[in-house]
């Protein structure tokens, strides 16, 4: 399969190929393993291009390839990228919920992940973890979340972001 046609895959397709290239080089034949390989670099050289050379970016891309977002998850990502420096309510809404439910998606999206990205920072004042941290900063003054630039460039990376520009 050539390059263009590896680039041209959902980011799943690529993560499936790249688990059965990884099956090849533990327990393939030489050959095998030298295709494995030889495939194995194409996938990495694509993710980079992808990414650049950010490895946290990296590091999400893989979270969410390994871990697919839901549909709920999805919304709660759009909503943060299409209105940052937002509060919870105001993405809620962007979200069509009520309330602090944003806040609640999101902040259950990145705990399911946080083993694979990094650990969520204490929020000493609620007596928690703010898991919502890992992807998002947050404006403390006025309460306002925006993505965190890896976390645009993962997401560019899978799709989600497409329609925000570079950089």
């Amino acid at each position: 399969m050539t390059r263009d046609k590896l680039r041209a895959l959902p980011p799943a397709d690529r993560a499936r190929i790249r688990e059965n290239a990884a099956v090849w080089r533990d327990n393939g034949t030489a050959a095998q393993k030298q295709l494995a390989a030889d495939r194995l670099s194409e996938l990495d050289a694509i993710e980079l291009e992808d990414v650049g050379a950010d490895t946290e970016a990296l590091k999400v891309y893989h979270a969410f390839v390994a871990q697919p977002p839901s549909p709920a998850d999805v919304v709660a990502i759009r909503a943060l990228l299409d209105h940052p420096a937002s509060t919870a309510e105001e993405l809620s809404l962007a979200s069509g919920w009520a309330g602090n439910k944003w806040h609640e998606q999101f902040g259950r999206m990145c705990r399911k992940r946080e083993a694979s990205l990094w650990a969520a920072a204490d929020a000493p004042a609620r007596g928690a973890r703010a898991f919502s941290g890992i992807l998002a900063e947050l404006d403390s003054d006025g309460n306002r979340f925006t993505m965190k630039p890896c976390a645009i460039a993962g997401f560019r990376a899978l799709g989600i972001a497409a329609a925000l520009p570079a950089g």
